[in-house]
């Protein structure tokens, strides 16, 4: 089943993303981003990192996990600490997952074929 990327906000300056199973489980939830624009580039650096997952880098502490690829700065992070399943669970499927962005109306992006903003953040 394909994952689903869901992003949501929260407030002013507080988007975030989940990642879900395709049975609906929450996988994990990123750590809140200042724009769409900055998520974006996480999302672009998670995909970046499995597609060598021989490189990729998990960084964990008691609140957060950062994922990323050994070759790059950009790390994501995730609230809490993953497990190695959970890990394993979301780098299986970020690519091909499905994207729905749940925020509110005037905020959404009209047209997610291509990208909203430059990802060069």
């Amino acid at each position: 089943m394909t994952h689903t990327i869901r992003i949501n906000k929260r407030g002013p300056r507080d988007l975030y993303f989940d990642v879900e199973s395709g049975t609906g489980h929450r996988i994990a939830t990123s750590s809140p981003f200042d724009t769409i624009c900055r998520l974006e580039s996480g999302l672009t650096a998670l995909i970046a990192a499995t597609q060598r997952p021989e490189l990729v880098l998990v960084e964990r502490n008691d609140h957060t996990t950062s994922i990323g690829s050994s070759l790059g700065r950009k790390r994501v992070r995730f609230v809490g600490c993953l497990e190695d399943t959970c890990v394993r669970d979301l780098l299986s499927g970020v690519v091909t997952a499905r994207v729905a962005d749940e925020r509110p109306n005037g905020h959404r992006r009209a047209d997610l074929s291509g990208r909203l903003c430059e990802l060069g953040h």
